[in-house]
């Protein structure tokens, strides 16, 4: 038994729409103690841990990924996540449509290698649900991407179309290294279907951060393609840290080496490449940037962070420049628990 917890996705396998399909099954999660009956109890005064959907991009017919992620370090041992896609009409009204056709795969990522999951997809409902397992714990010991499905998109779906990804609360859920539930805040993203041919939309990101402490921003891309080297001109007011930023390339988003010049206080130049181009094959914020925040900041000010597209460009791994869009972001300062 994997888990009793699992309502998301019916089991075809007692219906005459044929059996659910399973991806990249890891067997022996029971057997090995790695998924525990745990009490309903809650460490005391715990934080909600933060799941995110990423938004998203993909042409029609083409693969999308659906990132999963966490701004919070706090080990993993067990999970399951379930969410399903719902294209949004006029005026945000609900239409009908399918998005996904198959599922491609899944990855879940631990710090210290030795996540178990699996996964499944319906394609008449449009419900997914991934359960993983980490004997360390080791799933989100570092904050940032926590998995990500891939999915084949319908060659039926138009460009400019724009689905909703959301999780479905009563059949999510995380536990500790313990067995002992951890609290989720759950945020919801979106898949927008782009025209072929149209360029990569890439852009600045900023997490809403409480004054005092650390501030998410970063360069991120929408969907998943090959990298194989850029440069990224990143901008903001760096009046409003208490010290010097760090960036960093996250390996979960592929392999790079990185250099950072900083000519003037705020204005950072990162050089990058990726061996065998791999760097993008998971879509999101390729390149980190975090710094401390004043904790005399008012909150509700807000503060540009700029990508420069005169100095910005990433190369494929033909070293030809890709094509790609560049929309910037805002920091806003959030009061605690705002």
């Amino acid at each position: 038994m994997i888990s009793t917890h699992r309502r998301c996705t019916p089991d075809l396998g007692a219906s005459s729409a044929g059996p659910s399909r399973f991806v990249l099954l890891f067997a022996g999660l029971a057997a090995s103690g790695l998924l525990l009956v745990a009490s309903p109890a809650v460490r005391a005064q715990e934080e909600p841990l933060t799941l995110r959907i990423n938004d998203g991009e993909a042409i029609p017919g083409g693969i999308a990924a659906v990132v999963f992620r966490t701004y919070s370090s706090r080990g993993i041992g067990q999970g399951q996540m379930c969410f399903g896609s719902q294209r949004q009409g006029p005026e945000g009204q609900e239409a009908g449509g399918g998005l996904f056709t198959e599922l491609l795969g899944v990855r879940v990522f631990s710090a210290n290698g030795d996540a178990r999951f699996r996964a499944r997809f319906d394609p008449v409902t449009q419900q997914a649900d991934v359960q993983f397992g980490s004997l360390t714990a080791g799933i989100n010991e570092v904050d940032g991407p926590l998995a990500v499905l891939y999915f084949r998109v319908s060659p039926s779906v138009q460009p400019d179309d724009r689905y909703d990804i959301s999780l479905v609360p009563s059949d999510t859920f995380l536990r500790d290294g313990d067995g002992l539930p951890i609290p989720v805040s759950i945020r919801s993203g979106r898949l927008d279907i782009r025209f072929p041919g149209a360029p990569y939309e890439t852009g600045a990101a900023a997490e809403d951060t409480v004054p005092g402490q650390v501030a998410f921003l970063g360069f991120e891309t929408n969907e998943p393609f090959r990298i194989g080297a850029g440069q990224v001109v990143l901008e903001y007011d760096a009046s409003l840290a208490e010290g010097p930023a760090e960036v960093f390339i996250d390996g979960r988003y592929g392999p790079a080496e990185w250099t950072v010049d900083e000519p003037v206080p705020g204005r950072l130049i990162i050089r990058f490449t990726s061996s065998n181009a791999w760097l993008g094959r998971l879509p999101g914020e390729i390149v980190s940037i975090r710094f401390l925040s004043r904790p005399d900041i008012a909150p509700g000010t807000q503060s540009p962070v700029i990508v420069d597209p005169a100095e910005t460009w990433l190369e494929g791994p033909d070293g030809a420049r890709l094509d790609i869009a560049i929309e910037n972001e805002v920091l806003l300062f959030v009061p605690p628990g705002g």
